[in-house]
């Protein structure tokens, strides 16, 4: 069982994210603790009103919301009493078995999870404290729980326990807040990543873009932010939301915490994203098209490439995607010589051909890439892929290879300008000031 605890100032935004569940069906509530006999049929405002009524008895308290998520293995088939019984005895076991909570069962993922809604503030005003909550009580109630109910144990699952595939925003279909809410939420919730580009390249997977606005204006002087949904042809449309009007109120402020968070977490991944990149590269140099078997060996291992190009079409940069761990990485953190544009040149003969004009290469003949461990790349060059195995001539091998070095040069700094000669500076003496007494 996998225990994920966030706490909140806004009540009113996690109920109103999953009554936006409730409405698609991606949820059911099936516990109302501490809402009377009628609990589960009370309105949204009858449910927020219970809530307010503790909330308002200690007003000091900015904090005083929670939302928990138990989730399950999917080899952990339970019952909706058996969810009933773990909530209860997971509530007690950290305090808040005599507050009011929600319960939700969501159906959107691979697995069984339900999502608990309540509030820190006691009757009478007094606050339950919640920090270090995971580390204090959570851990220990989850640890007896899967011990006493045969649970499989949260260690070694939390990266395992799939999320749900997000569908992509489509404009019109549902209010703008609501939509780009439901592409929000899970990606700030289950994802790592470590600056502000790699966390807009991962909304645009799902029609949806974060904005700062110009440089110089004064929304970018006041780290300003609001998000807009994209059409088809990556375009906004509709009205852009106010990163402080969603519910997990995605600000730069909160973005920047989440960056510097995620980099232990990420870090730990790369290991795994890095093997599968480069085994996706050695994959790739078998083929006739390089790119297009890159991209699919890359899906195979639910990872993404995204390549960033400028108004020229030259590739300054990649960032792959890495759904399985959900992580978002810059293509040099996994390996400093995998630059966007130096892949492209070996994937890609004809951006190869774009880039470096006058070089000319037949069409006619196949390429195939090779990559060395030492990521020395080599150009093998010749039809290794023909029914008879033939190969090219000793001539045309000459001239492949003399290719290969002027595309080097080319593409790589070091060989085209020699580093300059390092020289002694030379430090001035310091001056000394006099004084007059």
């Amino acid at each position: 069982m996998v225990v994920r605890i966030s706490t909140g100032k806004n009540i009113h935004g996690i109920l109103q994210y999953n009554k936006q569940k409730l409405k698609t069906g991606d949820a059911k509530l099936i516990m109302a603790h501490g809402f009377g006999t009628d609990g589960k049929t009370r309105t949204f405002q009858q449910k927020l009103q219970r809530f307010k009524a503790l909330t308002d008895q200690n007003k000091r308290v900015k904090t005083n919301s929670i939302h928990i998520s138990l989730n399950f293995s999917p080899n952990d088939k339970l019952d909706e009493n058996q969810l009933k019984e773990i909530t209860m005895d997971y509530m007690q076991r950290i305090g808040f078995g005599l507050q009011p909570f929600l319960v939700y069962q969501h159906f959107d993922a691979g697995h069984q999870h339900v999502h608990l809604v309540s509030t820190n503030i006691q009757h009478g005003g007094n606050r339950i404290e919640t920090h270090n909550l995971g580390k204090t009580l959570s851990e220990k109630a989850r640890k007896a729980i899967e011990k006493e109910r045969g649970l499989t144990p949260a260690k070694g699952q939390r990266n395992r326990i799939p999320i749900r595939d997000l569908e992509k925003a489509v404009y019109g279909k549902s209010p703008s807040k609501e939509t780009i809410d439901s592409v929000v939420t899970p990606i700030l919730t289950h994802y790592n990543f470590t600056s502000f580009a790699q966390f807009n390249t991962l909304l645009k997977e799902f029609n949806v873009e974060a904005v700062q606005g110009e440089p110089g204006t004064r929304m970018y002087q006041n780290k300003g932010l609001v998000y807009s949904i994209l059409d088809e042809k990556g375009n906004r449309v509709g009205n852009s939301i106010k990163a402080s009007k969603l519910y997990d109120k995605p600000t730069m402020k909160t973005l920047e915490r989440q960056f510097k968070s995620s980099k232990y977490r990420r870090d730990r991944l790369v290991p795994s994203a890095q093997n599968s990149l480069l085994h996706a590269l050695q994959i790739a140099r078998q083929s006739p098209n390089p790119l297009q078997q890159f991209h699919r060996q890359l899906r195979k291992n639910l990872l993404r490439a995204r390549f960033h190009t400028n108004a020229d079409g030259r590739v300054y940069g990649l960032t792959i995607l890495d759904f399985g761990q959900r992580a978002v990485f810059k293509a040099t953190e996994l390996d400093r010589s995998l630059s966007g544009h130096k892949l492209m040149m070996k994937l890609d003969a004809d951006y190869a051909q774009k880039m470096n004009p006058g070089i000319k290469i037949s069409d006619d003949q196949v390429l195939s890439w090779k990559m060395p461990l030492d990521n020395d790349w080599i150009m093998d060059r010749g039809n290794s892929h023909s029914p008879n195995g033939s190969t090219l001539s000793d001539i045309n091998e000459i001239i492949v290879a003399t290719i290969i070095k002027a595309v080097d040069i080319l593409i790589t700094p070091e060989l085209r300008i020699a580093p300059p000669e390092p020289y002694e500076i030379k430090r001035k003496k310091k001056r000394k000031r006099r004084y007059i007494q």
